[in-house]
């Protein structure tokens, strides 16, 4: 796979239930947006789900309506704080998850950015069970700030280090080539790591020098990215080699292939955990 040759945040979409675990991400979509051509459109999508039988439709509407305006008015009380930041706002009601998906198509979105509290995983955060379908379906990669990260927003404008863990698979494969294109235009040092399971018999240099071909010398990297193989658990590998080398961004491909139970559960825990923002590509 060849990386491309630039990745484009101009077009920031921050997806907001107006929390405060939501809320805390809004000076990182603000960052990516001020840039020479950017934009920031910050989007609420109140929940409303299909008519049911029997419950009247003025009832309905009337309901929605009022979800509506409530609405706007705390979207006009957060654009307070958009100064400076080329932006729109969006309020609608519906399917929450096809409605973020609707805008980040309609309106050529970069990046979606999302808030998330930690205590019971991405499943409960910002829309509860929608985040785990926004992650599974965006169109565009997801920056996620989670409730470790730091309120300073600069770490998403200065990058010096990129941590990108990969299983050699399909999705991880994806997330390559934002890594690596991340990583040339800031001049960041990039850390390529795999995690083996405790247990196995794995050759180590073979390992290493897989990680190592993953970085070819046209990708033009500042320096020579560091190929690092660890044994354990592969969330909390990701976590504490984040913690220890104090990266400022870790990219990572969730899977996401049917059939295959669990294989998401890596990607929320790093999600909720991390001390700095996570980007998801998907495949």
């Amino acid at each position: 796979m060849q990386p491309p040759t630039s990745v484009s945040t101009k077009r920031v979409l921050f997806a907001t239930d107006f929390s405060d675990h939501s809320t805390a991400a809004l000076p990182y979509a603000m960052s990516l947006a001020c840039t020479p051509g950017g934009k920031l459109v910050v989007a609420h999508v109140v929940a409303m789900g299909p008519l049911r039988a029997g419950f009247p439709a003025h009832a309905w509407l009337a309901v929605s309506a009022q979800g509506v305006r409530e609405a706007r008015a705390l979207m006009q009380h957060m654009a307070e704080r958009l100064n400076g930041v080329e932006h729109q706002t969006l309020v609608r009601s519906g399917d929450v998850c096809g409605g973020i998906s609707a805008m980040i198509r309609d309106e050529s979105i970069d990046v979606l950015v999302l808030g998330t509290h930690g205590r019971t995983g991405i499943r409960k955060a910002v829309f509860g069970s929608v985040a785990e379908k926004l992650f599974r379906h965006a169109r565009c990669p997801v920056l996620t700030i989670g409730p470790n990260v730091s309120t300073d927003p600069r770490g998403v404008e200065e990058l010096h280090s990129i941590l990108y863990p990969t299983d050699f698979s399909e999705e991880a494969q994806a997330a390559l080539g934002y890594a690596l294109s991340l990583a040339r235009e800031h001049r960041a040092r990039l850390y390529l790591l795999h995690v083996t399971k405790a247990g196995r018999d794995w050759d180590k240099a073979f390992l290493e020098k897989q990680l190592h071909d993953m970085a070819p010398a046209e990708a033009d990297l500042a320096c020579e990215p560091k190929a690092l193989v660890r044994t354990g658990s592969a969330g909390q590998v990701i976590l504490d080699v984040a913690k220890e080398l104090a990266v400022d961004l870790i990219v990572v491909g969730p899977k996401h292939r049917s059939g295959m139970p669990g294989t998401m559960a890596t990607a929320y825990q790093v999600v909720t955990q991390a001390s700095c923002p996570v980007l998801t590509v998907r495949g």
